[in-house]
């Protein structure tokens, strides 16, 4: 497995955000996490990613124990996450943005090398002439890309992307999915946070479902999604 999650917990004053979570994930999967608002789905990126530690559990990233090591240590290991609202560093370019992950996270030799690899970066997501616009004149999907991007720039090895389809339109969530199975066939492992159903389970080989902090369901997408516990939390009784 090249991502295990034990027993993981973190609460915030009397509110339990995570309770008790367990997942396993094999190299080369595609998982979505899914649940209703407010049940854990973005705490879990955070713990998994450094952001924030656990009050309890461990992580186990390629059998190794990264459980409360700092973001820019898991990002150099090899995992990265994106943010649900993007949060590129506006004072600089789209290819600025990039090089920072990638000097800092992924390790380039040069300056040079790490533009030109970049520059390969932002044509492979879709915004190929773009990289020397400023981030903050980057429209809705675009800062979604470069969102994407960025993590990109590390070289993760597992990337977790937090509700990447929010606020798009058809045509754009389309052309977004297809990224993000392209990404998946380049090698890289995805757990994906989302709202829109359709798209998740498009890309997803296994389904992880939590409400109010706990796993509720898992397994085979089409069977998680029509569970009477996912139904209900979604929807009530």
């Amino acid at each position: 497995m090249i991502l295990e999650v034990k027993s993981l917990k973190k609460a915030f004053g009397g509110i339990i955000a995570v309770n008790d979570l367990d997942m396993m994930i094999a190299e080369g999967e595609i998982i979505g996490l899914i649940g209703p608002n407010g049940s854990g789905k973005t705490t879990t990126f955070s713990l998994i990613s450094g952001y924030l530690t656990p009050d309890n559990g461990r992580i186990l990233y390629d059998g190794v124990d990264i459980t409360g090591l700092k973001p820019n240590r898991i990002c150099q290991l090899g995992i990265a996450r994106t943010f649900q609202l993007t949060k590129p560093f506006t004072n600089m370019t789209a290819l600025e943005n990039l090089m920072v992950g990638r000097l800092y996270g992924g390790g380039a030799s040069s300056m040079k090398k790490a533009a030109e690899e970049c520059e390969e970066i932002l044509d492979y997501v879709g915004l190929g002439g773009k990289g020397r616009l400023m981030a903050n004149r980057l429209g809705v999907v675009d800062r979604k890309r470069l969102e994407i991007a960025r993590a990109l720039a590390t070289k993760p090895k597992i990337l977790l992307l937090d509700e990447m389809m929010s606020g798009l339109t058809p045509a754009e969530m389309d052309a977004t999915l297809e990224l993000v199975k392209e990404i998946h066939r380049s090698g890289i492992t995805l757990i994906v946070v989302e709202h829109v159903i359709r798209a998740i389970l498009q890309v997803s080989n296994r389904l992880f479902v939590l409400n109010y902090g706990k796993k509720i369901a898992e397994g085979d997408p089409t069977e998680v999604i029509s569970d009477s516990k996912v139904v209900e939390a979604y929807l009530g009784n």
